[in-house]
C-alpha cells in the first residue's frame, strides 16, 4: 500500500525524533527525501552511538548499540514490530509501524560503513542507487579503481572516507546535487 507523502513524512519525523538520542546522526532517506508524492515505505539511515564492551581479557570485541535499546522500547510500546521473514542484522532492520502497518527500512551505519555512501545510495530510487555502485566500464558511476562494499568506498584495501554525501560524490568525481533532483543521466555525461 502507498501513503501520501505528508502522512509518511509525519510518521518518519516522529520516529526520527524518538530515535535521535540513540544516534550520532539520523535522517530520512528514500522516497520521502526525494519528495515523491506517494510513499511505499519509510527509509531511515541511522548511525548509532556505539559503546565498546571489552571481553574478559580486555580486548574490545563487542559493540552495544543505543539504537537497539531505543528500537526495543518502541517494540515494547507496540509502535514497531518485526516483519516475520525480514532479515534483521547489525546494518539493516525492517519493521511494520503501527497502526497503519507502513514498512520501515532502517539502514544502520556501522564501521567500516560511511554516512555519505549510505545516505547517497539509500536515497535512491533503485535504478539510481544501482548506477552509483556500478563500475563505469559497465555503464555506472563508480570509477574503475574504486569498489563499493560494506557501505563504504574502497581503493584496494584503503577506505575512502565519505562522512558526507558531498564527499561521496567528490570521490565519484561528480558535483553533489541533493534530492529531489534526479540527475543520473546528466552525471553520466559529466563523468571525468
Amino acid at each position: 500500500m502507498d501513503y501520501e507523502l505528508s502522512i509518511a513524512k509525519r510518521i518518519a519525523d516522529e520516529l526520527v525524533e524518538r530515535l535521535r538520542s540513540a544516534c550520532v546522526q539520523i535522517e530520512i532517506a528514500g522516497s520521502i527525501r526525494r519528495r515523491s508524492p506517494w510513499v511505499h515505505d519509510i527509509e531511515i539511515v541511522a548511525e548509532p552511538w556505539l559503546e565498546v564492551l571489552p571481553n574478559l581479557f580486555g580486548d574490545a570485541v563487542h559493540y552495544h548499540s543505543r539504537l537497539d535499546d531505543a528500537l526495543a522500547n518502541l517494540q515494547d510500546e507496540q509502535i514497531l514490530r518485526f516483519f516475520p521473514d525480514a532479515k534483521q542484522g547489525d546494518r539493516f532492520k525492517q519493521f511494520a509501524i503501527a497502526p497503519l502497518g507502513i514498512k520501515l527500512d532502517l539502514f544502520i551505519v556501522r564501521p567500516p560503513a560511511q554516512w555519505g555512501a549510505v545516505m547517497a545510495i539509500r536515497t535512491g530510487p533503485a535504478h539510481y542507487s544501482h548506477w552509483l555502485v556500478t563500475p563505469r566500464r559497465q555503464g555506472g558511476a563508480l570509477p574503475s579503481y574504486l569498489a563499493q562494499r560494506d557501505g563504504a568506498l574502497w581503493d584496494g584495501d584503503e577506505l575512502i572516507p565519505t562522512p558526507t554525501e558531498a564527499s561521496y560524490f567528490a570521490a565519484l568525481e561528480f558535483d553533489h546535487v541533493p534530492p529531489p533532483a534526479e540527475r543520473a543521466p546528466q552525471w553520466r555525461r559529466e563523468a571525468k
